[in-house]
């Protein structure tokens, strides 16, 4: 049965003397400024075996060995409960990243495959960032500035394990683990101040954040497979389970002044520290039966059901000033909150297929049970019930073998996070806190996709365009108060009428006279976000518009030549505040050379000017991007490679970032890597038809 999705699969034989070698590299740098990029892999493999060991360890901001931590990627995440603790990511930040891993297959015996690897990572970025934003209020609006250094260090350890055993020609068992462990350590201070419309000041302040959390998550899946006895006719059973353990540490010291008139009229101060723990355990079991329905359909019948129990807790004490210690338990920044969700499922799916045509239309009939209790003060638990109809259908014609449209409707479910239902108040950021809805509601999604596709193999010309429509109902936004003091209190809750519109296109064809390939990418996004501040509720509508154009020419077999063309456009319109909605430009030239000249000798250049306006004052900026390298091969078969390197030449480098929600406005200028040199050495390893694997 073709499904419609198809995958290229290169299949490489090698010779019966050729199934014993190894080849890697070897690479080492050393720079000014301190600067330094270490990296190596070796891969080994015989008739029998692979195995593959690779190391880095770097301050350039390569994050090379990038892994997902236990809350996400350690360099994409903050915690939606430290409000104060900044998103970390190499666009924003000075990154020191390495590790080292190691991964083995093992496919001797034709009945079993075995998959292990480990890896190791550390990630400890530095962030040094000032930040303006505009809060958009109905009546008024508040001018919010910061002044942020933070810094973390995350070290990763992540296990694997699969088994595929083959029980006979009919019938396979799968089975797959995981198990990730992971150290955080986060420190971060900050400096605040929040004026009036009048840029008369309201309050200012300072906070330091110190955590550290360590923790674990494990899952085991299994998976059976049978094909009966008809063809077509299979069933199978997957049971998958996992478990999650994360604590944590955290002390917490602010003094925010609050002003009337000019004239400081309040000072608050917090000195407080945290003890956390959020445990897991969750289960899926899913069976699927196919039957064949006469030549070219089949039936798809599968039930499944799962659950998963969060338990959160949180001890807060403020230092006493009496005894001098943090014995003075915070009851309204404590608790100990349960959440469980169940679900059942049925489905069905019919699939046929013609000799141009795939076509499937199914539904799911989805049972979800969601528990929320607090279980320090009472015993009362909140049940919501909630039974879903999710409808599914997908239809692909195929004109030939390079040309195809695809039409998909999709319906999904989205549950609040264990964080989103707890009722404990955040007061990590003390201008901005939040606190959780035990309320909360399933999103539910509705998406269309089209694509149209069509590439010619042999002048390289292609076409592809995509349109997709989602919208979310119930969708979990945050309903934000602003008081007189300029502190903005946050409540996850759902809402209606959110919906997004993307559009792709992507062209490029080759211009043979100059020996050239000319592509054009275009992305759209159209957003309307409902926002609910003190009260009202209005809308954001926002539009980006992305082209890139690139042109890529050979004119000779030892020179490349690259130009680039990226402009991105974006408008923001608030209903609540229509005099304040704007727009702005981002625009990247580049220009990128490399020549392979005489002597085993290589030159290799990028130039870049990025150009930022629409921002807030102070925010707007153009600046150039140079970086050049110069390169000569030595050794027996070019096997060592030595090369000098510069990046950020003209010390120009800039990092400024807008960021636009549904009630602020936010432009930040981040510290980032300038100029530095390097000079390295790479070594390439190869020896392929080794006489044994001892060799």
């Amino acid at each position: 049965m073709d499904d419609g999705n198809a995958t290229k699969t290169i299949n490489i034989t090698l010779k019966d003397d050729k199934k014993n070698g190894l080849f890697g590299k070897l690479n080492t740098a050393e720079g000014t400024d301190g600067r330094y990029a270490e990296k190596g892999n070796v891969n080994l493999f015989n008739p029998g075996n692979q195995l593959s060991v690779i190391g880095a360890l770097n301050n350039i901001n390569d994050d090379v060995l990038a892994h997902q931590g236990l809350t996400g990627s350690p360099l994409q995440r903050s915690s939606k409960q430290e409000s104060n603790i900044p998103v970390f990511t190499t666009a924003n930040s000075i990154l020191t990243s390495g590790g080292g891993g190691a991964n083995l297959n093992n496919f001797k015996d034709e009945k079993k495959d075995i998959h292990v690897d480990y890896l190791y990572t550390l990630t400890s970025p530095l962030l040094v960032a000032d930040l303006h934003r505009q809060f958009l209020l109905p009546d008024t609006s508040w001018l919010y500035n910061q002044h942020q250094q933070a810094s973390s260090t995350v070290n990763g350890h992540a296990f694997n394990f699969s088994i595929d055993q083959k029980i006979n020609d009919k019938e396979s068992v799968k089975t797959t683990a995981s198990l990730n462990l992971e150290d955080t350590r986060i420190n971060a201070a900050s400096a605040y101040n929040t004026l009036d419309e009048n840029g008369t000041r309201a309050n200012d302040g300072f906070s330091n954040n110190n955590i550290a959390k360590n923790g674990y998550r494990a899952k085991v899946d299994f998976l059976y497979r049978k094909k009966l006895s008809r063809p077509g006719r299979t069933f199978s059973v997957a049971l998958s389970l996992q478990s999650g353990d994360l604590t944590g540490t955290g002390q917490l010291s602010s003094q925010t002044n609050f002003y009337r008139s000019g004239f400081r009229y309040l000072t608050d101060t917090i000195n407080q520290q945290s003890g956390s723990g959020s445990k897991n355990v969750g289960f899926t079991l899913r069976s699927v039966y196919t039957q064949p329905l006469f030549n070219s359909s089949l039936i798809e019948i599968g039930v499944s059901s799962g659950g998963k129990l969060n338990n959160d807790s949180q001890q807060t004490y403020d230092l006493n000033p009496l005894s001098g210690k943090y014995d003075a338990l915070n009851q309204l920044l404590s608790n100990n909150f349960r959440s469980t969700n169940f679900y059942d499922n049925a489905d069905i799916r019919w699939l046929t297929s013609g000799y141009k045509t795939f076509f499937s239309i199914g539904t799911v009939i989805q049972q979800t049970d969601l528990y929320s209790e607090v279980l320090d003060f009472n015993k009362n638990v909140l049940y919501n019930g909630y039974l879903n109809l999710l409808p599914n259908a997908k239809f692909k014609y195929t004109f030939n073998k390079y040309k195809s449209i695809t039409l998909t409707y999709v319906t999904a479910i989205n549950l609040p996070a264990s964080y989103q239902l707890q009722p404990l108040i955040d007061n990590t950021d003390p201008l901005n806190v939040i606190q959780g809805n035990p309320d909360l509601k399933p999103e539910y999604n509705h998406t269309l996709q089209f694509v149209f596709s069509t590439s010619h193999p042999y002048n390289g010309n292609s076409l592809r365009m995509n349109l997709s429509f989602t919208d979310t109902k119930n969708k979990i936004i945050n309903a934000d108060s602003i008081n007189s003091t300029g502190i903005k209190k946050s409540i996850p809750v759902n809402r209606n009428g959110n919906y997004n519109i993307f559009a792709a296109i992507d062209a490029s064809c080759k211009l043979k006279a100059i020996k050239s390939y000319l592509s054009l990418d275009v992305y759209g996004r159209f957003s309307n976000n409902i926002q609910l501040t003190n009260g009202i509720v209005s809308d954001t509508k926002d539009l980006n518009i992305q082209p890139e154009l690139r042109l890529t020419c050979n004119p000779t077999e030892n020179l490349d030549l690259t130009l680039n063309a990226l402009v991105e456009y974006d408008k923001a319109v608030y209903s609540v505040q229509p005099t304040l909605s704007n727009s702005y430009f981002k625009q990247q030239y580049d220009f990128d050379i490399i020549d392979e000249l005489p002597g085993n000798w290589v030159v290799s250049s990028n130039f870049s000017y990025i150009i930022n306006t629409g921002r807030a004052p102070g925010f707007n900026s153009s600046f150039p991007l140079l970086a050049a390298s110069i390169s000569r091969f030595i050794l027996k078969n070019n096997r060592g490679e030595v090369r000098l390197s510069v990046s950020d030449a003209l010390n120009k480098n800039v990092s400024t970032i807008r960021n636009i929600t549904q009630s602020y406005i936010e432009d930040s200028h981040t510290q980032v890597l300038r100029r530095y040199f390097m000079l390295g050495f790479v070594y390439s390893l190869t020896r392929v038809g080794l006489r044994s694997t001892n060799n």
